[in-house]
């Protein structure tokens, strides 16, 4: 009798498990984080996370890609009023061959996707604005306008 009652124990045990789990994977996603896009957080280009920011360019830097046949990306720390923000500009080749030059002392305008990472905000540039002149590197959708024209 008492084993039974132990088997019978374990089995209303493990049912219980089991019924939570398959309650806790019927649940739905919570839902997207909304309001200030500075608090968003991820690597891609998010449209509903678009601001304009105005600043000074502090450093102008390039990275080499971690795969051979990549492109060398382009970066910009851009200081701000609310503070520094490193801006992705895209392949240093592609903003080249727009013939825009970036130097440190520009005063420019990033219209971006900002996203909140570790170090802190970062913005993934769409277009960049430098007196008269106009940088476009995505489409409103945040596809990189140099894809397929790189190769």
């Amino acid at each position: 009798m008492r084993k039974l009652s132990l088997i019978l124990a374990v089995s209303l045990v493990f049912a219980l498990t089991l019924g939570t789990l398959a309650e806790a994977q019927v649940q739905p996603a919570p839902p997207p984080v909304t309001g200030n896009p500075l608090a968003q957080s991820g690597k891609v280009y998010n449209p509903a996370a678009v601001m304009v920011l105005s600043g000074q360019v502090t450093a102008v830097n390039t990275r080499a890609p971690k795969k051979e046949g990549r492109d060398v990306m382009m970066s910009l720390t851009l200081r701000t009023e609310q503070g520094n923000i490193n801006v992705n500009v895209g392949p240093a080749a592609f903003v080249a061959q727009q013939n825009f030059p970036i130097a440190v002392g520009d005063l420019v305008q990033v219209k971006g996707s900002v996203t909140q990472r570790q170090r802190g905000a970062s913005m993934i540039a769409a277009e960049i604005a430098k007196g008269s002149q106009v940088l476009r590197l995505r489409d409103e959708a945040g596809r990189p306008l140099w894809k397929g024209m790189m190769r």
